[in-house]
């Protein structure tokens, strides 16, 4: 499996900056989140926001306990995400985690994007699953569980807020060396279109998805 472009982003940030553990009294497995406190923030200077400090502000911190209760809907739904490309695969989930994919570009307006497909996040049997069916090869067809999710923040393109980047699949990191059927394993990675509050930059990395709480 080639490495995600999660693990570039991550190791890109790790140049220039440098690394703290946020202080928890849970062990680290049962909160990875890490922020970067030397690249500090990209403010709007035409509103003049202040950046984000507090780890309860944080976004990925957010998404972080959301995972912990298996709230994937709270992280997708009502939203539009790209693919990892940022110019590409637009998704558009609904309320109800039902997906339209488009096909678009940087020189397209969103009104000028093609429908190439449709998909879901749904739970069966208190599992997490994500499915998506395309009509053209710019996308695929597959369905998979979702049991390990990463959270990322960067800097966007104008320099209007940070940009969260999310990754899920079927299994945690896994060298390529020790893959013996690749086809097994599968992993997403989209971008949230909608610009993030200017804050601190941190992350986590391939946090288990546990089962949906029984009511």
């Amino acid at each position: 499996m080639k490495p995600s472009i999660l693990f570039f982003i991550v190791l890109y940030m790790f140049t220039f900056c440098k690394e703290k553990q946020v202080s928890v009294p849970q062990a680290e497995e049962e909160d990875p989140i890490t922020i970067l406190t030397e690249r500090g923030c990209v403010p709007n200077p035409e509103t003049n926001q202040t950046c984000l400090r507090k780890k309860e502000e944080l976004s990925c911190y957010k998404t972080l306990e959301e995972v912990k209760k298996s709230k994937l809907d709270k992280i997708f739904f009502n939203q539009v995400w790209m693919g990892d490309d940022q110019q590409t695969l637009f998704y558009h989930i609904d309320s109800k985690g039902n997906l339209k994919i488009f096909e678009g570009g940087p020189d397209k307006l969103p009104h000028e994007r093609r429908l190439i497909g449709s998909g879901k996040f749904f739970h069966d049997q208190n599992q997490w699953y994500y499915e998506q069916s395309c009509k053209t090869d710019v996308c695929e067809n597959f369905k998979i569980p979702i049991l390990y999710l990463d959270c990322a923040l960067t800097t966007n393109f104008n320099n209007q807020g940070a940009v969260r980047i999310i990754e899920f699949g079927n299994h945690d990191n896994i060298d390529e060396e020790k893959i013996k059927n690749k086809k097994k394993y599968k992993v997403v990675t989209i971008v949230q279109e909608k610009a993030e509050p200017s804050q601190i930059f941190h992350y986590f990395i391939s946090t288990p998805v546990p089962p949906i709480p029984s009511n």
